[in-house]
């Protein structure tokens, strides 16, 4: 989804400027096609939107954005009906994608250390453990979370 999009929520724009104000002292912000997605995670009809850093591209200053050993901001949206969208879910991913199960949408995240029910105190980061957890939508508190370890998967990506 292009980032000028005129029908993306004031939110979502508003995170996108703020990372174009991030890239632009020492790149250009440059097309990020895969920066914004839409998807219905919460099943409630309307589209919620998805904004990954680890998708925007910054000319002449890739690693300011890129993945780094905590992973990459992964924003969640949830859209409503008036077409604006509140702020349901801000984490540092490694990825993410979305199954589609009995035709309901669900988001998996990839992340690590304690995120997968491990320890990572003293540990170096290249013996941390890495998984997929889903997140689960809470209506009442109208966010995303993390699902219950015992839903915690093997990364498949």
């Amino acid at each position: 989804m292009d980032r000028e999009d005129a029908s993306l929520p004031s939110s979502v724009r508003k995170v996108i400027t703020t990372l174009d104000d991030t890239c632009k002292p020492m790149g250009t912000p440059s097309p990020s096609p895969k920066l914004v997605a839409r998807a219905d995670l919460n099943n409630d009809g309307n589209d919620d939107f998805i904004v990954f850093e680890g998708n925007y591209n910054c000319d002449a200053a890739e690693a300011l954005m890129a993945n780094g050993q905590n992973g990459s901001d992964l924003y969640i949206f949830a859209g409503h009906a008036d077409h604006s969208a509140t702020l349901a879910y801000q984490q540092s991913v490694y990825n993410f994608h979305i199954e589609t199960t009995g035709g309901r949408r669900r988001m998996i995240v990839s992340v690590a250390a304690a995120s997968c029910g491990a320890d990572d105190r003293n540990v170096p980061f290249a013996a941390w453990e890495f998984c997929d957890m889903p997140l689960d939508w809470n209506a009442k508190g109208k966010k995303f979370a993390l699902a219950p370890l015992r839903e915690k998967r093997p990364l498949s990506h």
